[in-house]
């Protein structure tokens, strides 16, 4: 007698497959190769209200890459045909992103056009999905990896970079927070419910933002006009300046809460 082995649905494309093989990996390979494979802190948890986290599991790792942030409901070529997400779309976005992230991850100043901004949005998406669905109660909606699946970089997803004081490449911090925007439309009353995905790599910050329900437009919650942070997804016109990194002024340990 044959029992069926169990599958799994791909969170992106939906693909039912085999569990078993690598997944996605929420801290890059690349990046933990960079950082040298320290024994150090990897610092997750969830956001309040006050931009206060508190840590789930924190644990020491001689890796970032560890198996615990390494998502595997994430399809793969299997031999039928189908081009699997981890090994096709996604080392795509991960090979196109890493030389432009990686200076921003050391504070090389640079000045990122249309095309670097579009690239790095991508993959902040790509990270934040991949983080937040790891977690047990994830605060984005699943929606949003099946729609970044057909579209990306999602213009309905707002990304702000930011440049940290960070010490090495093997300080790594994500952190989550779900919260409401006081805001009530006539047609839809209640709150807007906002969450956010906000990852931090040496002097990277990533915030990734997303409105429930697409009611409002993501332009309302990013950032504008700050010294700290800059806005950079979704790009409101075609001919948008180029951006300066780093911004004016670099985030601290104290300054920092407050952007989660």
């Amino acid at each position: 007698m044959t029992t069926a082995m169990s599958t799994q649905t791909c969170i992106f494309c939906s693909y039912q497959f085999q569990p078993g093989r690598r997944g996605e990996d929420v801290i890059s390979n690349w990046y933990a190769k960079r950082a040298g494979y320290p024994d150090c802190f990897v610092v997750t948890g969830t956001a309040d209200a006050s931009g206060t986290v508190t840590p789930s599991q924190p644990r020491k790792s001689q890796t970032p890459a560890a198996q615990e942030f390494r998502l595997d409901r994430v399809c793969r070529s299997d031999g039928t045909g189908h081009q699997g997400c981890n090994d096709g779309w996604m080392s795509t976005v991960e090979r196109t992103a890493m030389p432009f992230v990686t200076g921003l991850m050391d504070g090389t100043p640079a000045l990122l056009d249309a095309a670097a901004i579009e690239v790095i949005a991508t993959w902040a998406q790509l990270k934040a999905i991949t983080y937040d669905a790891l977690c047990d109660t994830p605060v984005l909606a699943p929606a949003i990896a099946h729609t970044f699946y057909k579209t990306r970089p999602l213009a309905t997803v707002g990304v702000t970079i930011g440049s940290f004081d960070g010490q090495s490449r093997a300080e790594v911090t994500l952190a989550r927070q779900r919260g409401t925007a006081p805001i009530e439309l006539a047609s839809q009353p209640g709150p807007v419910a906002v969450a956010r995905v906000t990852m931090v790599f040496h002097h990277l910050v990533l915030s990734v933002v997303a409105v429930g329900g697409d009611r409002l437009p993501i332009a309302m919650f990013v950032p504008n006009g700050m010294d700290e942070l800059t806005s950079i997804w979704p790009a409101f016109s075609t001919a948008a300046a180029p951006v300066d990194w780093p911004p004016p002024v670099q985030l601290t340990r104290e300054t920092l809460a407050q952007f989660f």
